[in-house]
């Protein structure tokens, strides 16, 4: 019998599960998001958020928009599992800049900025 390690049973809890749902409930509702046919899981990948698709779901070219505050706020509460409580929106350089506060079930609070055009998340 094998036996299973702890990363292996960790990655299964119930949070995790949740949150992989999440995120792909996330991706499906992006408008031009689709998930090509027979993905899964583990398997492909769907396209980014914003990129551009054909009727089968490939990739065209890196044509992408910038993500919303809406979008940005779904992304930050799933990947760290806290409330935003308060945003504010900057243009850096022509560049659009979410900054982000947080609260987690803890109390612990802080912020994060995602920005609007990669979807890169920094603290």
């Amino acid at each position: 019998m094998i036996e299973e390690t702890p990363l292996a049973a960790a990655c299964r809890t119930p949070r995790r599960q949740a949150r992989r749902v999440a995120v792909a409930s996330l991706l499906l509702a992006l408008p031009g998001a689709t998930v090509p046919a027979g993905a899964t899981a583990h398997g492909s990948r769907p396209p980014a958020a914003g990129a551009v698709t054909d009727e089968r779901g490939a990739a065209g070219p890196m044509q992408r928009r910038d993500l919303t505050l809406d979008e940005a706020v779904q992304l930050v509460q799933g990947r760290y599992g806290a409330r935003v409580v308060r945003t504010q929106t900057l243009d850096e350089g022509g560049r659009r800049t979410y900054v982000l506060r947080l609260l987690s079930a803890d109390g612990r609070v802080w912020s994060v900025r995602v920005d609007a055009a990669s979807g890169s998340v920094t603290e």
